[in-house]
């Protein structure tokens, strides 16, 4: 069919490679003449419009765009039991809880986190190409104060996560903006008639990936 112009249509991910990660790129297919009628046809005196659902992306950030950012910590200050991810403790609070101690024992600062992130982390550049594409949203249960740093790298996208308590550069706490936000946001943004392609790779994605239309 001639290729004309009118909305694309999802049709589902390629799996490729870049730079030795995993990654997803969307595939789309144009709609052919038989399904709208030529709208450059001189007989036709009106465009043909059509009700296409839209297609919005959701993903996580840590692992899918990012390296973990507690894995990369680890790695910069040879502390191991940082590597700790909600793949290993699925209760977000007591992990939490287990970091934040470990960074009063060695005395790591925001800054020093931060420092780390700005200066030691790759991120997932063609997400550039993805937007070009489809409106993506990035739902992720990291923090503003950590995720600057990557946001810059990744040319800001939208981010919803929550927020640290910091008092004198210290981490003394750490606040949910909502509870279960990926599954709630999903759910909103299919309330308004979106379709929702989402990607995750850890335990406390499973709810976004089951709330989405197509998961990954």
């Amino acid at each position: 069919a001639k290729q004309i112009a009118l909305p694309c249509l999802f049709t589902g991910w390629n799996p490729g490679r870049h730079s030795g990660e995993n990654f997803y790129s969307l595939r789309f297919c144009f709609v052919s003449d038989a399904d709208f009628g030529d709208p450059l046809d001189s007989q036709n005196k009106s465009w043909e419009i059509c009700a296409v659902k839209q297609s919005l992306v959701t993903l996580d950030m840590e692992g899918v765009l990012t390296p973990e950012i507690w894995i990369a910590v680890s790695e910069k200050t040879a502390i191991p039991e940082l590597r700790r991810t909600t793949r290993d403790e699925p209760d977000y609070d007591k992990l939490m809880k287990f970091r934040l101690n470990l960074l009063d024992q060695h005395g790591l600062k925001l800054s020093d986190i931060q420092r780390v992130l700005m200066l030691g982390v790759e991120v997932f550049r063609p997400l550039r190409e993805l937007r070009a594409l489809v409106q993506v949203i990035i739902l992720s249960d990291t923090f503003e104060e950590f995720a600057q740093p990557l946001l810059r790298q990744l040319e800001w996208p939208a981010l919803l996560c929550h927020k640290l308590e910091v008092e004198n550069d210290r981490i003394v706490n750490y606040r949910l903006r909502i509870a279960d936000q990926k599954k709630k946001a999903v759910t909103a943004l299919r309330s308004l008639n979106y379709n929702v392609i989402a990607a995750g790779d850890s335990y406390n994605d499973t709810a976004m990936l089951l709330e989405s239309n197509t998961g990954f």
